[in-house]
């Protein structure tokens, strides 16, 4: 077929060689094209008219060489909706006149749409109109100049004459867009508006009196009595009458200042309850004093001036508060003040006291050094507070007692803490937070040393180091965390702008100890790997790019995997998402030229365009819209395509192609239809007229694609459907015929199959797919995995010498084999031991013994108690089900705990059987039988005895099992001799 489609191209080129009467292109009508000749001739111009304007149209962006980049969304919509309307216009000309008049129009149209430097300039000059002279808005109409006071006029000319220089500074080729215009413009008027005239400062101003009222008074008049109710409303009043007569605006703020002051000094109804309970209280701590104490007299010189301070602080402190309860407290606490001063009485008395505790604490040893600590702490405290107090040491009769004490302790306690120094050792980023308590235990130790003495400690500065390096290593992880809420807690979301900041405080937390970085909080941690996984996550995404544009094909061919591979790295340099981080790819410009010689390739492929064919139209096509796709998604990747000129040379090619040969294709795709247009069945017979009927569209479509559509289309279109109907067909007749032999395609049935303890090789049945029996000796099978529960299968192979080639698999199952009819064995009736009781368990299935524990489990339930045992066995494995037996438990020989006389009575104890209860038999010396009682406990008093006679006594336990009781044998006796 290939071959007569060069044949046709070759006689079609001739023909249009030897006929110049044929060298012409147009749309041809439905029915024939009548004979080369004038009329014919205007039809075809009329037609070229046609595409060559709507060609013009379609790049045509104003008549001053504008482009598409100078227009807005909006003037680019209106351009294409132009030219929509000048395509259809130009559709309906019937002379090239009309034509020309319809694209005409449509240019003037074009023409009159505004670029975006036209609505730039146009912004411009109404801004600068509107703004000049502008004066904003006095209630509801226009301000004059006039209406202002002397200051806030300035301020709206500086608004204005700043706003008018910035609109006329901007320009377009800066970069100033008419929205900048317009935005600068709102910006002016809505600062000028908000200006206050004198009439509109003048009603806010007294709109705020008549609302005001201090925090205070939050119910407004309601919060003062009715005396201050009246001093408020006249004081409004005044205030409003005085603004009126103000015509500066700053004069009427300071009236309104000077009201705020006039009504804060009023008092509320609060405020006057508060000063009368300030002075009741004031009153009282005057005249206080603690119980038992007289007067001032009570005191020595020292505390009678500690009580007078106290007494003017809780007044000042009473005369600050503000409210009842403050009051109350500021009171309270001026009275415990008084009450912790001593009395000359007290301090006679904690002296005494000290005395005692001095005599308390006597020598201080190295056995009882650590014991005496908080005796001598206690000590040293009221000594100091006795000294305050102004008591002599000469008072305290065995201070040199205390002194020695402390001097024998320092000495001890000193000691003590070189070891506790030494045993501390060095700290640093690893071991700090381990040793912590140690620290502060050792620190709490030198502590209580002196500090006079402190110096006895020869290792003492060691402790100071380990403190300090503990809070270094404590403070580098505040540090981070510090760092990390400041310099990352405010970066939402992060950016790639942002990596330098977050490497920085990643390099902070490397710097950090395992123990360190274990110590930073969980809420920063979440801060930090989120920002960190941010950054990593686009350095990933990054060096994918790179990768991707490393990798992509060399050289670029044009191929699918090309394509491909383009389309993937452009896409993942897309998907960055982030300027900074697209600007990282350094590759980028290898990825463009690599795009460039994609378009470059298909170009390339489009070869000889001196024999125009299907080829040579489709690649043309492709390489089109691969150019085009490429400029609109990357100017200046398409910027270094070098066969720009080439492309358009065989787009000029094929359209003259299409001119010269359009009559002569059409005449034989004409021919070709009208042979097969009774064909409604494909068959071997008529398969070459249909072949040759679609190649002769073919070739018209190159030629002419309007008329082949108009003309053959729907035709092409049923004679396509009808081969591809004989073909399949075909390839189906003999498909069917190979699979019929072909065991793949047989039907093979095997039925599941119950587990038997070998392996199972069930009966089959094979089928081939024309549904005729396959039997067994065209096949061999082989089975596998069939020994045991679960999916098994048998493969049909197909033996050498058979008719029949291939093989199929087909799984059956092999399922448990119940348990529920198996015999068991080894299960007996036990004698209660106190221990759980098991049993020697056999199963018995299908005539197998099968292995405890891979084939059944046993579990028990009540196996350790008298009574009724349950053994519950459980198949696993490739068995199913469970059974469950059971046995009993009978009680075991009776045993006597312990046997006891008392007062004609005995307390007899029986060893505990589990789940039983007991009988305890007993007689008195002489007697032939044995009187029996049966308890529930272990433990039971028989009273009413015989005093002083012997009793025999023996119990055993017994328990009714389902319907039957069970004793077990007596215990030895044992003798008792009752009180």
């Amino acid at each position: 077929m290939k071959k007569k489609l060069i044949a046709a191209v070759v006689s079609l080129t001739m023909a249009v060689t030897m006929f110049p009467s044929l060298a012409f292109a147009g749309t041809a009508s439905k029915d024939a094209p009548a004979p080369a000749g004038v009329e014919q001739t205007d039809e075809a111009q009329l037609t070229k008219a046609k595409e060559d304007a709507k060609d013009d149209l379609k790049y045509y962006w104003g008549n001053s060489g504008e482009k598409h980049s100078d227009f807005d969304d909006e003037g680019r919509a209106a351009i294409d909706q132009i030219r929509s309307e000048g395509n259809a216009a130009i559709d309906e000309a019937v002379t090239t006149d009309a034509v020309d008049e319809a694209l005409n129009a449509a240019k003037g149209k074009i023409d009159q749409v505004k670029t975006k430097e036209d609505k730039f300039d146009e912004a411009k000059e109404a801004a600068t109109d509107a703004l000049t002279g502008y004066w904003g808005t006095n209630g509801e109409e226009a301000a004059k100049e006039a209406d202002y006071d002397t200051t806030v006029k300035g301020e709206v000319e500086t608004l204005r004459t700043n706003a008018l220089d910035a609109i006329s500074n901007a320009t377009f080729a800066g970069g100033s867009t008419a929205a900048d215009i317009i935005k600068l413009q709102e910006e002016a008027i809505a600062a000028i508006d908000a200006k206050d005239t004198i009439a509109e400062h003048k009603a806010a101003v007294k709109e705020e009196i008549d609302s005001y009222f201090p925090e205070k008074a939050a119910n407004g008049l309601d919060d003062y009595d009715q005396d201050e109710q009246t001093a408020v409303t006249e004081a409004k009043e005044a205030a409003k009458t005085e603004v009126d007569g103000k015509a500066v605006n700053a004069e009427m703020d300071g009236v309104y200042t000077t009201l705020q002051s006039t009504i804060d000094a009023i008092k509320t109804t609060a405020e006057k309850s508060l000063a009368s309970e300030q002075e009741k209280a004031a009153k009282e701590l005057d005249a206080y004093f603690p119980e038992g104490v007289a007067s001032i007299d009570d005191y020595a010189s020292d505390q009678q001036t500690a009580v007078t301070d106290a007494k003017n602080d809780g007044k000042t402190a009473i005369n600050n508060a503000d409210s009842m309860e403050a009051v109350a407290a500021a009171l309270a606490e001026a009275k415990e003040a008084i009450d912790k001063i001593p009395t000359s009485k007290a301090l006679d008395d904690q002296t005494k006291a000290l005395i005692e505790k001095i005599n308390a604490i006597g020598d201080v040893r190295i056995g009882d050094y650590n014991e005496k600590y908080d005796a001598l702490l206690e000590a040293e405290e009221l000594y100091s507070q006795l000294n305050a107090a102004g008591v002599e040491d000469d008072a305290i009769t065995n201070l040199k007692v205390l002194t020695d004490a402390r001097t024998a302790y320092d000495g001890f306690k000193a000691s003590e803490v070189v070891g506790l120094i030494k045993d501390l050792g060095t700290i640093d980023a690893d071991n700090y937070v381990t040793k912590k308590a140690q620290l502060e235990t050792t620190e709490a130790e030198f502590n209580k040393i002196s500090s006079a003495a402190s110096s006895s400690v020869t290792n003492a500065n060691n402790l100071t180091t380990a403190r300090s390096d503990y809070d270094t290593a404590a403070k580098a992880v505040t540090d981070f965390e510090t760092k990390v809420t400041e310099e990352l807690g405010e970066l939402e979301p992060v950016a790639y702008t942002n990596k330098t900041v977050v490497e920085e405080v990643k390099t902070a937390y490397e710097a950090l100890s395992e123990m360190q970085q274990g110590q930073v909080s969980a809420e920063i941690m979440a801060l930090y790997n989120g920002a960190v996984t941010v950054i990593t996550d686009f350095d990933t995404a990054i060096d994918h790019v790179k990768e991707l544009i490393k990798n992509l094909p060399a050289p670029i061919t044009g191929s699918v995997a090309d394509k491909q591979a383009l389309s993937e790295a452009r896409s993942a340099y897309n998907n960055l998402l982030d300027e900074d981080a697209q600007a990282d790819v350094d590759t980028f410009g290898d990825l463009q030229t690599a795009e460039a010689a994609y378009v470059d390739a298909l170009i390339d492929a489009i070869g000889d365009t001196d024999a125009i064919t299907n080829e040579v139209l489709a690649n043309t096509e492709a390489a089109r819209t691969a150019y085009d796709e490429l400029k609109e998604l990357d100017t200046d990747a398409a910027d270094k395509v070098s066969n720009g000129d080439t492309l358009e040379a065989a787009e000029a090619a094929i359209k003259d192609y299409q001119e010269a040969i359009g009559q002569a294709a059409f005449n034989e795709a004409e021919a070709a239809f009208k042979a097969v247009q009774a064909v409604e069945e494909v068959t071997d017979e008529n398969a070459e007229a249909v072949e040759t009927a679609i190649e002769a569209y073919n070739q018209l479509h190159i030629a002419d694609a309007e008329t082949a559509e108009k003309t053959f289309k729907e035709r092409y279109d049923e004679l396509g459907a009808l081969m591809q109907a004989y073909a399949d067909q075909k390839a189906a007749a003999e498909k069917e015929k190979a699979d019929t032999q072909k065991l793949m395609y047989a039907s093979v049935t095997v039925a599941d199959q119950i587990y038997t303890g070998s392996a199972i090789e069930p009966a089959v049945s094979v089928k081939d797919k024309a549904g005729n029996a396959v039997t067994a000796d065209n096949y061999d099978l082989f089975f596998k995995d069939n020994g045991s529960v679960g999916t098994a299968s048998v493969t049909v192979v197909a033996k050498n010498n058979s008719a029949y080639t291939g093989s199929k698999t087909v799984n059956f199952k092999i399922v448990a084999r119940s348990i529920s009819g198996a015999s068991v064995s080894g299960i007996s009736d036990k004698t209660y031991t106190g221990k759980a009781i098991t049993q020697p368990v056999n199963v018995t299935a299908a005539g197998r013994t099968l292995a405890a524990g891979t084939e059944y489990t046993v579990a028990y339930s009540g196996n350790k108690a008298i009574g009724k045992a349950t053994v519950t066995i459980t198949a696993r494995g490739n068995y199913s089900g469970s059974i469950s037996k059971t046995f009993t438990i009978k009680p075991a020989k009776g045993a006597i705990k312990s046997l006891k006389a008392g007062k004609k009575k005995m307390t007899v104890k029986v060893k505990a059987q589990s789940g039983a209860k007991y009988q305890i038999a007993y007689k008195v010396k002489g007697a032939k039988k044995y009187k029996t009682v049966k308890v529930s406990g272990t433990s039971k008093t028989i009273k009413k005895l015989k005093k002083g006679k012997t009793y025999t006594v023996k119990v055993r336990a017994y328990k009714a099992i389902d319907g039957k009781t069970y004793y077990g044998a007596y215990s030895k006796t044992k003798k008792v001799r009752v009180k």
